[in-house]
């Protein structure tokens, strides 16, 4: 259903200027100052007249004209289409300016085009508004100085398009600067100042700081009601808020209640013919909706309906957003034919307007691919699908070289993940083996989106021969680590060191967005360049296949709706993705016409049951009797005598070392019965054996003194290099006391003899050389090898970044721990934040030598958020790690043995195999052997 509408406020600022003119001065003020009130009461349509009139009184390029034009540009921003608008407004600016880039008019003129650019308008353009505004708002300070109102104005629209942006920090930051200048200047009860609450409640809403936009709700409503009275547009607005908040917060009674109150002072105040008012009745349809009374909410929607094709027009998003509305709702009542219907016309409506690649457009065909195929139309359900997710795909092309890191995690998830989760739900739901090419393509353009994306920007910078560029990025990185170790410290610690973390986020942006616009100069064609399955096969040979695992749920009917809004009882199914998890493989091999499909419809046992024996089994060193049989053996049937695979993980797929499943026919293991080449997308082949840093060089890490007050390790017993303890979980500013691992110092320094002997110039730190610091200054060896304990904090409801939760203990990280008042200095924890910012680009291994470096927090289709993916967006092309606690003497004899092969033959996977082979013979169980899983090339 279309989202529930919360009112933001825009202050429109227009300034009546009142000098001598040579016209009607009279006629003019008349005509502008009754289109200037109808535009504070929000009747956009009633102002319009009368701005024409005050602009044919008016002389042109006189103030008044300048004034009237301004005035009459916003009011159009909310009636016309587009094109119009941005062309009007666009002038407006080009007019003011020529009175001189100080007036007050150029300013009015700059900020309301970028108003009209914001996200939640017409214009929907971030990027202009952001520009426009800021430019408005530095005029403003410079020329009517910091507690001017028009300064609070813009920084209210300012704030709103941060908050549009999902920049919460820097929205909360303009509405505070604005409610300060508007409560100073007007009084804690004037209507601007109310409106600067409401929007920050609004925020708070988008924040899930319920109470605190419930606290700010109520005082703007109470305000409202005792200033404007109970009558007032503003307090039907804010009932209206109301509601939607203690919809969102589940109390529905009171919601109900507040909806109710509000329709009735929304109609008396707005009038029954008003779109206001039919925003208010659609709210309350939506919560009619999702408490299944069907009846009563389709009364309502078809009441907003007919207020918006009345006082809107048929052409109008509002009205084609309410028929997406009731076609949602008709859908669920088992209408197809009348629910398809609607959204046909809603769909004709948004591309006449905003075109096809819209956002709206985009949410009504996916709509209605899914109701195609609930009405078994599949053919026009599936041609639905593909339009739905080729929108997606095509977002990325465009937006993502103009965004942020954070902007493009921000926009994958909430903006286009769910068009392509359903694409490949319903793919694989309805006939996978048809569309096998089409899923396996889809597969390599998604999987992992995000982190590839990284790369090749890291990639595109380092590689454009501009050294300012580079210097640029340098700077930006140094940037980066400040703010993260500001993250790390915490709230009260920033505080005693006066570190403004909101400061620090607000540089990393800009700079990060000069980097973008720098570097986007080198990007070359090719990166556009589209890759099918058929690219993949070619690059396989004979007795080899590419397998990618994907995980999707199922949708279908989640529960039974009982409506009995309608005077009578009637049963209707609730459509939704059910808790069912499904498994597929999409197989192919080199003779193969199209990728195999293998379905595993036991995805949820296989994430919990089968998991958790399989990890007991390893664990405890126990006899595996289930794990291959569950996991393996349906996709080892498909392979037939393949004898090596590109296998490229998904969901629980990641969190297993495939290469210790025991056949239960063959009492041999996987790692016996076939070579397996972990990817993070199977698209990865097509870049291998393209570079490989020629010069040999190898930078080792190890045996770190935790405590560098204790630093005897003389007679040390050997320990697992285990994962941390129940009470050693907390975040990483509190690892109080780590046990030294002295098999690290054995294994550093044999592997660095070993390659001593191979001509290898080596970096070695170890003791108490083993610290964050220096292990920031590597810069691109051949080889980086790491010997500590490792760590990830599994904490499903953290709202931490499960970057910053997973990492490496180095030097000195339990006196940092430790000390009442922390120095300014590393922690001595190297978080997979921090990893993902070193120099590696020309790094062809890394050996994180440690326990759980493979773990992390999993997301379906973009892999496992820890230090594997941090070593890779580095730069790094192949990356050791492991899946569980290993012990430390047996760790340090696989380590020495593969360095010995692979100094010998510089094949990085034959040498591992046969380290870890050798290890297998002398300690048979799994645990031993198997703990370490090679990613990349």
């Amino acid at each position: 259903m279309k989202a529930l509408c919360i009112i933001t406020f825009l202050f429109l600022g227009i300034t009546l200027h009142t000098h001598a003119q040579s016209f009607d001065s009279l006629a003019w003020q008349k005509h502008f100052k009754t289109a200037d009130s109808l535009m504070q009461k929000r009747a956009f349509a009633a102002s319009l007249p009368y701005y024409e009139k005050a602009l044919k009184t008016s002389s042109s390029n006189t103030e008044a004209f300048l004034t009237t034009r301004n005035g009459l540009g916003r009011a159009m921003s909310f009636l016309k289409p587009r094109a119009e608008s941005e062309k009007y407004l666009l002038e407006n600016v080009q007019l003011c300016q020529k009175k001189g880039e100080q007036s007050s008019f150029y300013s009015t003129a700059l900020h309301n085009l970028g108003t009209f650019y914001l996200p939640v308008g017409v214009g929907n353009l971030p990027e202009m508004s952001e520009k426009y505004l800021k430019e408005a708002a530095t005029l403003r300070k410079q020329n009517l100085g910091e507690k001017h109102l028009d300064y609070a104005n813009t920084l209210n629209s300012l704030a709103i398009l941060y908050r549009s942006l999902g920049k919460y920090s820097l929205s909360e930051q303009m509405y505070r600067e604005s409610a300060d200048i508007r409560k100073t200047a007007l009084g804690p009860n004037h209507p601007e100042y109310l409106i600067t609450l409401n929007n920050w409640a609004v925020l708070n809403v988008d924040m899930r700081n319920y109470d605190l936009a419930e606290d700010l709700y109520i005082k703007v409503l109470a305000a409202r009601e005792k200033v404007l009275g109970p009558k007032h547009p503003d307090y039907a607005a804010s009932l209206n808020n109301l509601a939607v908040l203690y919809n969102l917060s589940k109390k529905h009674s009171l919601a109900i209640e507040t909806y109710q109150k509000s329709s009735l002072v929304s109609k008396e105040a707005f009038g029954e013919k008003r779109p206001e008012y039919a925003s208010v009745l659609n709210n309350l349809a939506l919560l009619y909706y999702e408490l299944g009374r069907y009846h009563a909410a389709e009364e309502l929607l078809k009441q907003a309906l007919k207020i918006r094709k009345e006082a809107l027009g048929s052409k109008h998003p509002d009205y084609a957003a309410s028929l997406n509305n009731l076609a949602l709702l008709r859908r669920e009542t088992g209408h197809y034919k009348e629910a398809l219907a609607l959204s046909k016309e809603s769909l004709g409506i948004y591309e006449a307007i905003f075109g096809k690649k819209h956002a709206s457009y985009a949410q009504v065909l996916n709509t209605m691919a899914a109701m195609y195929g609930l009405a078994n139309q599949s053919d026009s359900s599936w041609v639905m699908h593909q339009a739905a997710k080729d929108w997606a795909l095509m977002q990325v092309l465009v937006q993502f070289p103009a965004l942020t890191e954070a902007q493009k995690e921000s926009f994958y998830f909430l903006k286009l993940k769910k068009y392509l989760r359903d694409y490949n739900t319903y793919a694989f739901s309805q006939n996978p083996k048809l569309y096998s090419g089409f899923l396996y393509d889809f597969q390599l353009s998604t999987k992992a989106l995000l982190m590839q994306s990284a790369q090749k920007s890291r990639k595109r910078i380092l590689a454009s021969g501009d050294s300012t560029l580079v210097a640029q990025y340098g700077k930006w990185l140094d940037i980066k680590y400040q703010t993260i170790r500001a993250l790390e410290l915490g709230n009260e610690e920033r505080k005693k060191r006066n570190i403004h973390l909101d400061s620090l986020l607000e540089t990393t942006e800009i700079l990060e967005k000069q980097l973008i616009q720098k570097s986007q100069a080198f990007e070359k064609l090719t990166e556009h360049k589209t890759v099918r399955w058929q690219d993949v096969q070619a690059k396989l040979k004979t007795g080899q296949a590419a397998v990618e695992m994907v995980r999707f749920k199922k949708f279908g009917v989640v529960k039974t709706v009982q409506d009995t809004s309608g005077g009578r009882s009637a049963e209707y199914p609730f459509y939704a993705y059910t808790d069912s998890v499904f498994y597929a493989a999409l197989i192919i091999k080199k003779n193969s016409s199209q990728p195999e499909v293998v379905l595993l419809n036991n995805g949820k046992e296989l994430e919990d049951k089968y998991l958790k024996y399989y990890q007991n089994s390893i664990e405890n060193e126990l006899a595996d009797e289930n794990s291959y049989r569950e996991f393996w053996q349906p996709i080892a049937e498909a392979l037939g005598n393949t004898k090596k695979i590109f296998f490229s993980p998904d969901g629980v797929y990641a969190q297993l070392s495939l290469n210790v499943l025991q056949n239960p026919k063959t009492k041999k293991y996987i790692f016996e019965e076939l070579e397996v080449h972990t990817v993070t997308n199977t698209k990865d082949l097509l870049g291998f054996g393209k570079q490989s840093n020629p010069n040999k060089t190898a930078s080792l890490l190890g045996f770190p003194l935790y405590d560098l007050n204790k630093a005897d390790a003389q007679g040390l017993a050997s320990v697992n290099r285990r994962a941390l303890s129940d009470d050693e979980r907390a975040l990483t500013a509190n690892f109080q006391s780590v046990q030294l691992l002295p098999g690290t110092k054995t294994e550093i320094e044999t592997i660095g003899s070993t390659l001593i002997a191979n001509n290898y110039d080596l970096t070695v730190n170890i003791s108490e050389l083993a610290s964050e610091e220096n292990i920031k200054k590597v810069n691109n060896p051949k080889i980086l090898h790491i010997a500590t304990h490792g760590f990830f904090i599994d904490e499903q409801n953290e709202q931490t970044n499960p970057m910053l939760r997973s990492g490496l203990l180095l030097a000195g990280c339990t006196n940092y721990a430790q000390a009442k008042n922390k120095p300014d200095t590393e922690d001595g924890v190297l978080t997979a934040a921090e990893a993902m910012n070193l120099n590696l680009d020309q790094t062809d291994l890394v050996v994180l030598s440690a326990c759980e470096t493979g773990l992390g927090a999993s997301q379906a289709g973009e892999g496992v958020y820890g230090l594997q993916r941090a070593f890779c967006i580095a730069g790094a092309k192949t990356v050791v790690m492991s899946m569980w606690k290993v012990d430390d003497v047996v760790t340090q004899k696989l380590m020495t043995s593969f360095y010995a092969h692979y100094a010998q033959s510089g094949l990085v996977r034959e040498a591992f195999r046969k380290a870890q082979d050798e290890v297998r013979k002398k300690y048979p169980q799994p645990y031993y052997w198997g703990a370490f899983v090679m990613t990349g090339e």
